[in-house]
């Protein structure tokens, strides 16, 4: 089953159902796999980045960072579709709340695998 991690800095949590139904408004309308298996996984997060290189000074970064799991049989078309929907959804987001924040966007492949009673066959 495909599933989507949303990573979230803490400025951009209180906006986190605007950003998955934006991200979802895109998916909806993909090609090759039912969306409707997706499942969505939001994950607060504490992100820092270096201020100055010389003094090593850690700053709060506000981000997003989407990670889309599904199967390795899919075609690249419709892998690029996924990305391209998701980072779409994202920008929609972005662009309606009026903030510049950075993202990205992986699409990490995966063995089909079945799990029967904790065995995999």
């Amino acid at each position: 089953m495909p599933f989507i991690s949303l990573y979230i800095t803490s400025e951009i949590w209180p906006f986190k159902e605007n950003l998955m139904q934006s991200l979802d408004s895109q998916l909806k309308n993909l090609q090759g796999f039912n969306t409707k298996l997706c499942k969505y996984r939001l994950t607060l997060v504490d992100e820092k980045v270096i201020e100055e290189k010389e003094k090593r000074n850690l700053i709060s970064s506000d981000s997003i960072r989407c990670e889309f799991v599904t199967f390795n049989d899919r075609s690249q078309d419709v892998l690029m579709s996924i990305l391209k929907a998701c980072e779409l959804g994202i920008k929609n987001a972005l662009i309606s709340l009026k903030y510049p924040w950075q993202y990205s966007v992986t699409i990490i492949p995966i063995e089909r695998s079945y799990n029967i009673s904790g065995f995999n066959k």
